[in-house]
């Protein structure tokens, strides 16, 4: 999911060290680092800490046009488009489950943003949750609705 960049902070160094998330932590992976440090700066030396998300603008586009939807559903321009978020079509009469999307973004915002490895910033991975847990909840509002759909076809259908 994350690239996670160790970069050497000893004055002209340009030593970097990437890998994904999972394996950043490893003992093999750490070695490397310490095997840096203590060859090339007898351990002097310390490093920056830099994750990045290769999916991230990609989902907050997809999160954008999502927006843009339930905006124009719950303005009405476009009555199609309440089917599509089914959470703005429901507030006025189930505010409950719109807060309970609410919910769900916070705490899976939250609880990714403090999971991060050592020096990582917070508020990165904070707005990469924040865009991660909303597009997991835009995808249970599609099946949502496609489970709506089959019910009312299988309903309607003998």
């Amino acid at each position: 999911m994350a690239v996670i960049a160790y970069a050497c902070t000893a004055a002209g160094c340009g030593w970097v060290q990437e890998s994904p998330a999972k394996e950043a932590g490893t003992e093999a992976v750490v070695d490397e680092r310490v095997a840096h440090n203590a060859q090339t700066h007898a351990g002097e030396a310390g490093f920056t800490v830099r994750e990045t998300w290769p999916w991230l603008v990609p989902l907050f586009i997809v999160n954008l046009i999502w927006l843009t939807v339930s905006v124009i559903a719950r303005l009405g321009v476009w009555s199609v488009a309440a089917v599509f978020a089914p959470q703005v079509a429901m507030f006025p009469t189930a505010p409950w489950f719109g807060l309970i999307e609410i919910l769900a973004i916070g705490l899976i915002t939250l609880s990714y943003a403090k999971k991060g490895p050592e020096g990582a910033s917070v508020a990165r991975r904070a707005f990469a949750g924040l865009t991660m847990s909303a597009f997991l909840v835009m995808l249970g509002n599609v099946v949502l609705v496609f489970v709506l759909f089959a019910f009312v076809a299988f309903a309607f259908s003998g």
